[in-house]
C-alpha cells in the first residue's frame, strides 16, 4: 500500500498536467492538492478535513523531496550492510539465536518505505486558532497521511509480532506481556516512535519501570540489548531508530 502511494505520486506527476506549475503539491490518499502559492498549514489540512472520523493526533506529514528520499535510501542501504555484518558476526561465533534475530530485522527493514517526516501540529482546530502553529509551507512536494483512529500499534525489531492491539489508558510496560521477544531483545526499555512527535524511550523493566503512555499510531521498536552487541555495533539501535522516524505509515 505504501509503495503504491509513492509510485502513484511519481506516475501521476509525470502523466497529468500540473496546475500552472504548482509551488506546493500535496498527496492525500489518491488525491493531489496543488497550490499556486505557498499555503498556510491551516489551508492544507482544511483541504482534506472532510470527515469527522479523521484522527489528527496520529496524522503524519512527509516531504517527498527527491534529494531527501535519496539520502534516506542511502542511509538504509548502509544500515542493511551493517546489520548483515552483525548477522555474520553472530553466525561465526555460533550465536544462532542472535543471528536469527538480526536476520529478522534485516528482512523487515529491507522493504521499508521512507520519506522525510516533518513534525508539525496538524490538528485543523489547533493550527487555525494559533498563528504561531500555522506556518507557510515551503515550496515542494508532500505526502499527508491521516485516517481513522488506529486500533493497533506497529512493532519493529527484536520481537516476533508485527503489530498488537492498542491498549487504551495503558503504559508501555503493559504491552510486553502480549509480545514474543526474540533472542537478544531488551526487556528493560523500548523506543516509542509516535506518528507526529519526536521518539522517546519507555523504561519497562522491573527495576526501572516508569509510566509512559503509548499514543495511537505509534510504532514500538524493541532494540537489541546492549550487552549482546560487539563494541563496533553499539550504535546500531540508534541507527535503526533514526530510520524508523521516517517510516511512511499506511493509513
Amino acid at each position: 500500500m505504501i509503495y503504491r502511494f509513492l509510485l502513484l505520486f511519481i506516475v501521476v506527476s509525470l502523466s497529468l498536467p500540473l496546475q500552472a506549475n504548482p509551488v506546493v503539491r500535496v498527496q492525500f490518499k489518491d488525491v493531489f492538492l496543488d497550490y499556486a502559492q505557498q499555503p498556510r498549514l491551516s489551508d492544507l489540512v482544511a483541504g482534506v478535513n472532510s470527515s469527522a472520523n479523521l484522527y489528527w493526533p496520529s496524522a503524519s506529514f512527509y516531504s517527498l523531496s527527491s534529494t531527501e528520499l535519496h539520502s534516506l535510501e542511502q542511509k538504509k542501504t548502509k544500515l542493511l550492510r551493517r546489520l548483515t555484518e552483525l548477522h555474520n558476526y553472530y553466525t561465526q561465533h555460533g550465536d544462532d539465536g542472535l543471528a536469527a534475530t538480526t536476520k529478522k530485522i534485516v528482512l523487515e527493514l529491507t522493504p521499508l518505505q521512507l520519506a522525510k517526516k516533518i513534525v508539525l501540529p496538524l490538528d485543523p482546530d489547533t493550527v487555525r486558532i494559533k498563528s504561531s502553529l500555522n506556518p507557510l509551507i515551503d515550496a515542494g512536494q508532500y505526502l499527508l497521511v491521516v485516517a481513522e483512529r488506529p486500533t493497533t500499534v506497529a512493532l519493529f525489531g527484536a520481537v516476533e509480532n508485527s503489530s498488537t492491539l492498542l491498549l487504551n489508558a495503558s503504559e508501555a510496560a503493559d504491552y510486553l506481556s502480549d509480545l514474543k521477544l526474540l533472542e537478544g531483545a531488551s526487556s528493560s526499555f523500548l523506543y516509542v516512535v509516535p506518528a507526529n512527535a519526536e521518539p522517546f524511550i519507555a523504561k519497562v523493566g522491573l527495576w526501572n519501570r516508569e509510566f509512559k503512555a503509548i499514543p495511537a499510531g505509534a510504532t514500538l521498536f524493541v532494540p537489541l540489548e546492549l550487552r549482546h552487541l560487539p563494541s563496533e555495533f553499539e550504535d546500531i539501535n540508534q541507527q535503526i531508530l533514526d530510520l524508523l522516524v521516517h517510516k511512511v505509515v499506511a493509513p
